[in-house]
């Protein structure tokens, strides 16, 4: 596989759908792992996917922003 298996753990936006009091909120983004191919990685992001064809098509990929990004952590070749 041309693609590298990677983890990529990184903060997301949250909200909730429901009411709730100001004093309840944390402020603090939810910590995400995700785990597929890298497909590209540049200053602005991070593209992994869960499903890569055999001629080197893709669906499902996830676009990460840079500065979103904690680690992205190789999982094999």
């Amino acid at each position: 596989m041309k693609y590298p298996l990677v983890t990529v753990v990184w903060d997301d936006a949250c909200s909730s759908g429901r009411w709730q009091s100001i004093s309840e909120l944390t402020g603090v983004p939810k910590r995400c792992n995700t785990t597929g191919y890298l497909l590209k990685k540049t200053k602005e992001s991070v593209v992994v996917s869960h499903t890569v064809s055999a001629d080197g098509d893709t669906c499902c990929e996830l676009t990460i922003p840079t500065q979103m990004v904690k680690v992205v952590k190789r999982l094999r070749k």
